[in-house]
């Protein structure tokens, strides 16, 4: 079981890093498009399909990062008014009804990247699968993620206790 844990918080760490890194060129990659546009007059429309595929990943491994922080919204207002037995069974549902939405966000991602693979981004030789990949990753990580929290819960184990690997 704390196999699963270090799984989870190594996702977590991991995508955290990429986050990091895809934020920090994001912005530095804007800031420098800002500065040489207004300051010598040229612009660079690389830049912005650039970006918009960074946006992309960061918006989709955001949401594993969240996942695997336990951050995602929820009712806790409602949540703390059920009994502790209530609580773990509307949790499970909601790990389960997430598993689902997650399975099929890499079947639908899947799906598309035939139909993206072909076309390109109008300023760089690059296809537009780069903006739909991060679906299909981000759904496989969720899942996995997801997987390991269901595990654990059932099992009590959310604090680190068990077998080690």
């Amino acid at each position: 079981m704390l196999c699963l844990l270090h799984l989870k918080r190594g996702i977590s760490a991991a995508v955290r890093t990429i986050l990091v890194i895809a934020l920090a060129f994001m912005c530095l990659s804007i800031a420098a498009s800002v500065f040489i546009r207004n300051f010598f007059g040229h612009s660079f429309d690389t830049i912005i399909d650039i970006n918009r595929i960074f946006f992309v990943w960061i918006t989709f491994l955001g949401l594993v990062y969240i996942n695997g922080e336990e951050r995602l919204i929820r009712f806790e207002l409602l949540e703390n008014k059920l009994p502790k037995t209530a609580r773990t069974v509307l949790h499970g549902v909601q790990r389960i009804a997430a598993l689902v939405l997650y399975a099929v966000m890499v079947v639908a991602g899947i799906q598309v990247i035939p139909f993206a693979q072909p076309q390109i981004f109008p300023t760089m030789p690059v296809s537009l699968v780069w903006l739909y990949l991060p679906v299909v990753i981000a759904g496989v990580l969720l899942i996995i993620q997801t997987l390991a929290t269901l595990v654990l819960s059932f099992r009590g184990d959310s604090a680190g206790k068990g077998t080690p690997c």
